[in-house]
């Protein structure tokens, strides 16, 4: 039996947090969740990392302090061939991304590994810092998307897609 692969999607986009909800859960569409301003990222995982980095201490896993699940009813289900799921970004969190300076965003970009892991051995540290230019340019659309979601009022939100490969 072949090993199962699992693709993953993650987005970052601007909407109102029912409407993207009703959207997500009562579609097999995804498209028209990122019809305004969003922004591909790497994975869900650079969210969590930039809830430490800008709060400073360490997020729970089960419960992130600044993002949190749009659930639908029932249990969500990360074992099915396509797993959808819709997360919340806190005011809080959204409004200390929007104020961050390019040369703030350039030293986060730098430090992020150094910062998050604190025990890196360096040659690690130095294999993860190649990252460094990917990180500014995600957390620069961050930023853009976090000062949209301010100025029009509305939510700032991840949509992360799981699909297994059998």
């Amino acid at each position: 039996m072949r090993p199962e692969r699992i693709k993953r999607f993650a987005a970052v986009f601007v909407g109102d947090p029912g409407i993207a909800k009703r959207t997500l859960y009562e579609s097999a569409e995804r498209a028209s969740l990122f019809s305004g301003e969003s922004c591909v990222i790497s994975g869900f995982d650079i969210l969590l990392e930039l809830d430490v980095l800008l709060f400073g201490a360490p997020w729970d896993k089960e419960r992130p302090r600044n993002i949190s699940v749009l659930q639908p009813d029932g249990p969500l289900n990360f074992r099915s061939p396509v797993a959808r799921h819709l997360y919340l970004i806190s005011p809080e969190f959204c409004s200390r991304l929007a104020q961050l300076t390019d040369e703030r965003m350039r030293e986060i970009a730098a430090d992020w590994y150094r910062l998050l892991y604190p025990s890196l051995t360096p040659g690690l540290l130095e294999r993860k810092q190649k990252r460094a230019p990917y990180n500014e340019k995600a957390l620069r659309a961050l930023t853009e998307l976090a000062r949209i979601a301010l100025k029009r009022d509305l939510r700032l939100m991840a949509y992360v897609e799981h699909r297994r490969d059998r």
